[in-house]
C-alpha cells in the first residue's frame, strides 16, 4: 500500500515563528511518520493571490492544507505616504506588525514598547485619514478564494482550507 501524500502550504501562523517548540505541519510530519509523507512549505504574508504560484509548481498530492492566517486581510499603508514619510519602518508591508514577545532584558523591553507606541500611533494617524487599508478589496476575496480552490483541486484529491482569522475580523 503507497503512503498517503500531504502537503501543507501556510503562512507564518503555520511556522515556529514565536515558539519554542515544533510547528504543528512538523507534529503533523511526526505524529504520521510511516503512515504519509508530509511536506511543508511556509511563505511569509501569505495571502491567497501570493498563495496561488506555490499550489501551481506543487507536484500532486493526496491532501493539500492551506492555512492562511491574517495577512489575507491585514491593512498596509499606501505607498505614496510611505514615500513622503521617509521613514525606514515604512519600507515594506509588515512595518506594523506588532513585536511577537519581550525583549530580553528591560532597555529592550523598554526600546520595543516605544518603537510599539510609535508604529500604532502612525498607524491610527493613517487610517483615520484613509491612508491605511486593507491590501485586498473585499469585493476581490471571494473570486481570490474561487481562484485559489481552483488551483489546488487540480494539484490534489482533497483540500483542505485553514483560515486562521477571518479576513472580516475587527482586528483586520
Amino acid at each position: 500500500m503507497e503512503n498517503l501524500k500531504i502537503h501543507i502550504i501556510g503562512g507564518s501562523i503555520a511556522s515556529r515563528f514565536g515558539i519554542e517548540d515544533k510547528s504543528w505541519p512538523e507534529l503533523l510530519e511526526d505524529e504520521l511518520k510511516g503512515r504519509a509523507q508530509v511536506t511543508h512549505e511556509i511563505q511569509y504574508g501569505l495571502n491567497f493571490s501570493r498563495s496561488i504560484p506555490h499550489i501551481a509548481k506543487t507536484n500532486p498530492v493526496d491532501i493539500l492544507i492551506l492555512h492562511f492566517g491574517i495577512a489575507v486581510g491585514w491593512p498596509v499603508s499606501y505607498r505614496k505616504v510611505d514615500i513622503k514619510l521617509g521613514t525606514t519602518p515604512l519600507k515594506n508591508e509588515y512595518a506594523y506588525h506588532q513585536p511577537n514577545g519581550r525583549g530580553r532584558n528591560l532597555v529592550r523591553r523598554i526600546k520595543n514598547r516605544v518603537k510599539f507606541r510609535i508604529r500604532n500611533g502612525i498607524k491610527y494617524i493613517l487610517f483615520f485619514t484613509g491612508q491605511y487599508k486593507p491590501r485586498v478589496n473585499r469585493g476581490d476575496l471571494e473570486d481570490q478564494i474561487a481562484a485559489v480552490l481552483s488551483v489546488a483541486q487540480s494539484k490534489a484529491r482533497e483540500v483542505v482550507w485553514i483560515q486562521h482569522v477571518p479576513s472580516w475580523s475587527m482586528r483586520t
